[in-house]
């Protein structure tokens, strides 16, 4: 018989991906961001859990300069150090396989959204990109204040979404005992199947395209440069807040795309919750 804590977070974790999979998150760097630390609490030792909500605010999609705000579900579980699961950024559970002070390493899926041809008067006609599960690998190291970190995604159902690349810098400070700030750069480099699924336009899409868009080939290169810049304030011993803003700006054949009404791209979010 499945123990009962397992059954509980199975439970917990099924309902926040079937609400997350309702909000886009963007792509971000290796952390999957396990950073509040949740005490043990009522599934017993060496369980970390944290629970909320928040709101996201995004681009209609990737180079669109409309924006949505959308609710968002909050769940991070992490056991023994080892096995996480969390809708921080989206829906992902993995494993560290090396977690230390000095080099955090592991595997995950997570699932990455597609886009919806209704989304923006700009995207009619040119078909949905369905969304995806992707296998992703992540590390970094820290020195000091600053903490260096890359990833590797890869399409796993061949939806289109490709290979990408990346690596942030990100510098931390503690402000008050309460109160943490951090932020730093970061850069994303695709492959050809994510950049011309997200950034070209087909014959076909071109002939449909009620924008009239003309035909554009997004080859491999860098997708984008960005900055982020958040914090982490606990309210009390057991509630905190996590706003983060990250602007980022597209370059290469992701910025020359007749789908990109502006290159500058911001995602914000505010996450509330309680530990446990």
């Amino acid at each position: 018989m499945t123990p009962r804590p397992l059954r509980l977070l199975t439970a917990l974790v099924a309902a926040a991906i079937a609400s997350v999979a309702q909000a886009q998150a963007p792509d971000r760097g290796t952390a999957p961001a396990v950073g509040i630390g949740a005490e043990p609490g009522f599934l017993g030792p060496g369980w970390r859990v944290s629970l909320g909500a928040g709101a996201l605010v995004r681009p209609d999609y990737p180079g669109s300069s409309d924006y949505d705000v959308t609710p968002i579900p909050f769940l991070e579980v992490v056991w023994n150090d080892r096995v996480f699961a969390t809708t921080r950024q989206g829906a992902e559970i993995g494993v560290f396989l090396t977690r230390d002070r000095l080099f955090r390493s592991g595997i995950a899926l997570d699932y990455a959204f597609g886009r919806d041809q209704d989304d923006n008067a700009r995207l009619k006609g040119l078909g949905d990109i369905d969304g995806t599960v992707r296998g992703r690998a992540f590390a970094s190291t820290g020195i000091g204040p600053f903490t260096l970190s890359a990833f590797v995604t890869q399409d796993l159902a061949n939806n289109g979404h490709g290979l990408t690349l990346g690596a942030d810098l990100e510098y931390r400070a503690r402000l008050t005992p309460r109160l943490s700030v951090f932020g730093g750069p970061g850069v994303t480099w695709a492959d050809d199947t994510h950049m011309e699924t997200f950034f070209g336009v087909s014959p076909a899409q071109a002939a449909r395209s009620a924008a009239r868009l003309p035909r554009y080939d997004a080859r491999a290169g860098f997708r984008d440069v960005r900055f982020t810049l958040g914090a982490i304030a606990l309210i009390t011993d057991s509630t905190f807040l996590q706003p983060r803003v990250i602007v980022s700006q597209l370059v290469g054949d992701a910025a020359d795309s007749p789908l990109t009404t502006s290159e500058t791209q911001v995602t914000a979010f505010l996450i509330g919750g309680i530990r446990f």
